[in-house]
């Protein structure tokens, strides 16, 4: 398995996304992630104007679902808290990625589960003695 991430690199823009997700399909990914997040969302005051260029709308996430599903991608998003679970089940999102920082948020990662979005956990930077042991849920 080969997850393409392209977090911000395709700048806010569904040309450079287009083709992100071509080159990815290409070489042979299974998977490519984006990452859902908003400039309101982020606690960085002094870095909301450029994260604000970075986001993508709903409009843009659907996109990138159907782009995905067209090449034969599976489409992933990486998330951060739940608030946004519903729109991204309604964009087409089955999969989503739980960032090593969010991962030992156990009430987090079992709501994701419990509404049907197959999880994958960064464990980067954690000791794995800290990950919430639910993989029963995951079956």
């Amino acid at each position: 398995m080969i997850i393409a991430e392209f977090a911000q690199s395709h700048l806010g823009k569904t040309s450079v996304l287009r083709e992100m997700i071509r080159q990815a399909a290409e070489s042979g990914a299974t998977y490519a992630k984006i990452q859902t997040f908003f400039a309101e969302d982020l606690a960085w005051d002094h870095e909301f104007n450029r994260l604000r260029n970075l986001e993508l709308d709903w409009a843009q996430h659907k996109f990138f679902v159907e782009e995905c599903s067209k090449s034969g991608l599976v489409p992933m998003t990486s998330v951060y808290d739940f608030k946004y679970a519903e729109k991204l089940w309604g964009c087409g999102f089955r999969n989503v990625k739980i960032g090593s920082a969010q991962s030992t948020n156990e009430e987090l990662i079992r709501k994701y589960v419990a509404m049907g979005f197959k999880v994958t956990m960064s464990t980067g930077g954690r000791d794995l003695k800290d990950i919430p042991k639910i993989t029963p849920m995951f079956a």
